[in-house]
């Protein structure tokens, strides 16, 4: 697949006014585009490819703010980049209104998604539905599509670490839509190519935020391939453990179940 055109340069928001919606023939009639202002991209976007190497995974109990920190480290992640394709799941149309800056399209299917991130490649384009394989299989066909583009026709069997593109970022909303996130430890076969995903995000040049509402549901192994964990409330005892087994320490697994709505502890691992 070719890449969509990259990121445009944005008047600041402080001199802008809000996004309008596109129009319903635009996006489906069905789901709602939220329009938030966007604020000024780099006049140069792009991340040398193997420099942007983020698995960042949001555990905690529902209500209590998982996806609004997703949608904030989003929007960190984007300014870091200078502009990057923002892309993710969600089972319903459910990002908290106002939580990024961008304007949010939900999509019913793959192919409306890809067809409006290139008409509006500076928006967030969320996938809705039962299962949030077909995303991540698209963030990674993006991936190669850009890392194809930075070598060049010429130099396509070349080495694409080092050139400049403009990074993806997908947010998973809820982990356990996910088939490739659940199994054992050792992996079967329908679980180990997302395994492989997380490991070689650095190369595809993607950023993976996820959530996940109880972190046993789905495979530790997850947790301990992510660079960085927020923990919101827990209070289930395997959860708990999970996360233990994830390298928080004791002192911190002491006060997860002690945690007030938007309050977390933040694990670089």
């Amino acid at each position: 697949m070719s890449n969509p055109r990259p990121p445009q340069s944005q008047k600041s928001a402080s001199t802008m006014k809000a996004a309008s919606s596109p129009s319903d023939s635009k996006t489906p009639t069905h789901f709602p585009t939220v329009s938030t202002p966007q604020r000024q991209f780099g006049e140069t976007p792009g991340i040398p490819i193997g420099e942007w190497n983020h698995a960042e995974i949001a555990i905690g109990k529902r209500g209590y703010g998982k996806s609004t920190r997703l949608m904030e480290r989003m929007d960190e992640l984007n300014d870091e980049a200078g502009g990057a394709y923002k892309i993710g799941y969600s089972p319903e149309p459910r990002f908290p209104a106002g939580s990024t800056r961008f304007r949010i399209h939900y999509h019913e299917d793959i192919k409306s998604l890809e067809r409006q991130l290139r008409r509006y490649p500076d928006d967030f384009h969320v996938l809705v539905g039962a299962e949030a394989d077909p995303v991540v299989r698209f963030a990674e066909a993006l991936g190669k599509s850009l890392k194809r583009k930075a070598l060049g026709y010429w130099n396509r069997r070349g080495m694409a670490l080092g050139k400049k593109a403009v990074p993806i970022i997908l947010v998973v909303d809820e982990m356990m839509m996910l088939s490739g996130a659940r199994g054992s430890a050792s992996g079967g076969n329908s679980t180990v190519w997302f395994r492989q995903f997380l490991i070689s995000l650095r190369h595809l040049h993607i950023a993976f935020l996820g959530g996940i509402q109880d972190s046993n549901s789905v495979s530790y192994v997850n947790a301990s391939l992510a660079t960085r964990i927020w923990c919101f409330r827990t209070t289930h005892e395997w959860a708990l453990n999970s996360m233990r087994a994830a390298g928080l320490p004791k002192e911190k697994l002491e006060l997860l179940p002690k945690l007030a709505v938007g309050e977390y502890i933040e694990v670089d691992v």
